[in-house]
């Protein structure tokens, strides 16, 4: 899905547990979302870090479900200049109160990715700081 995808809320994820899985074995589980709530738990994420990686998860998940149910296109196909983008955005209940369906979509994916994104660059900052930019 791009910067701030499902990839990077993933990435994010796996990084911090395996940075302390063996500091705490409540981490040695397999679901993104529970993983992420542990990790509130423990103080290893902030918790309105991971709210927001919880939420744009499960939001990046719906949409992308929706987009195969339709169409079967990945959410790598979103456009917004697609005609079938306002069937999607329809779908999902936007409803258009002062932006067309499609475009209120489209802002809420992309605050949620930017805000997404933000956060790996705030998590993996230290490895970055420390020469290893490719991580980003």
């Amino acid at each position: 899905t791009g910067r701030g995808g499902m990839v990077d809320v993933e990435f994010i994820t796996q990084y911090l547990q395996l940075l302390h899985a063996g500091k705490f074995e409540s981490l040695r589980i397999q679901n993104t979302v529970d993983l992420l709530k542990v990790m509130a738990e423990n103080q290893i994420l902030v918790q309105n870090d991971a709210n927001l990686l919880i939420s744009g998860y499960k939001f990046l998940r719906r949409l992308e479900n929706k987009l195969r149910l339709l169409y079967d296109q990945s959410i790598n196909e979103l456009s917004v200049h697609n005609k079938s983008f306002r069937k999607v955005a329809r779908s999902l209940g936007y409803a258009g109160t002062g932006l067309e369906p499609e475009k209120e979509l489209l802002q809420e994916y992309q605050s949620i990715t930017k805000g997404i994104r933000g956060l790996l660059e705030k998590y993996l900052k230290p490895q970055v700081a420390s020469g290893t930019e490719s991580l980003l």
